[in-house]
């Protein structure tokens, strides 16, 4: 079993070497890390900014969410209970039930995603799949929910149940702006050169589209990235204008 990280040593490596990427290393974050170590070297004189920025990132965060996102491994034996709870209901189901029965979440779900309540929409489609665990659009819609909360791993799962309920509509899932974090991140990638499928001796018919739409949005999104670290955007002003660029 992996050991358990720890948030005051994360926050010390960030105090002091959050420039060369030390904290992202030691919490799993090689990706970021060697972006940093790249930003110092270009951007040197910003190097105590970093610093102070990265061990307040970590520092202002809660014990519970430090444990839920580099800790899971030991939450409830090796997942966080409300995470299985979500993966064990990204399996469809077969319902005994043959009456159609009324399903409110999912009403409320959608105008919850509409106004971009991201977290209450996730969990009324969850409640939803109760009702109905075999509707393919409840979780194509929480495939884009985890997407926009940056979750790719959850975002596939559900992507995947939606393509074998019998979501075949390869244009929207390469296309939509709401599945863009996904599309980029390296499970889709994998996922996709796969025919869809997690099986690697799989080969589903589908479309090959234009990722140009997805590179721009990356793009603007790295941007983004860039100045709140560099502390030239507050997390407030990120956030509101991710959301400007992924509702355009």
């Amino acid at each position: 079993m992996k050991p358990r990280k720890s948030k005051v040593l994360a926050a010390i490596l960030a105090l002091f070497g959050g420039n060369i990427g030390l904290p992202r290393f030691y919490l799993g974050e090689f990706q970021i890390g060697i972006f940093m170590i790249i930003f110092t070297a270009i951007l040197f004189p910003y190097t105590m900014v970093v610093n102070l920025f990265e061990f307040l990132r970590i520092f202002s965060m809660g014990q519970s969410e430090f444990d839920r996102k580099y800790n899971k491994h030991l939450l409830n034996g090796q997942q966080p209970r409300r995470s299985s709870k979500r993966k064990a209901k990204t399996q469809p189901k077969k319902s005994t039930n043959y009456k159609k029965r009324e399903n409110p979440y999912k009403k409320t779900g959608f105008k919850k995603y509409k106004e971009y309540d991201i977290e209450g929409a996730i969990d009324d489609l969850e409640k939803s799949l109760e009702i109905d665990p075999n509707d393919k659009d409840i979780y194509f819609q929480l495939a884009c929910g985890y997407s926009l909360m940056e979750r790719p791993e959850d975002s596939l799962q559900f992507l995947q149940s939606a393509i074998q309920l019998g979501y075949d509509n390869y244009e929207n899932i390469n296309t939509i702006d709401d599945l863009a974090y996904l599309r980029i991140s390296p499970v889709y990638q994998t996922y996709k050169a796969n025919g869809y499928s997690t099986s690697p001796k799989a080969r589903l018919a589908a479309p090959k589209q234009d990722l140009l739409q997805d590179d721009m949005l990356l793009s603007q999104l790295k941007k983004l990235s860039e100045l709140r670290q560099r502390g030239l955007l507050s997390d407030t002003d990120f956030q509101l204008q991710k959301q400007k660029l992924m509702r355009r």
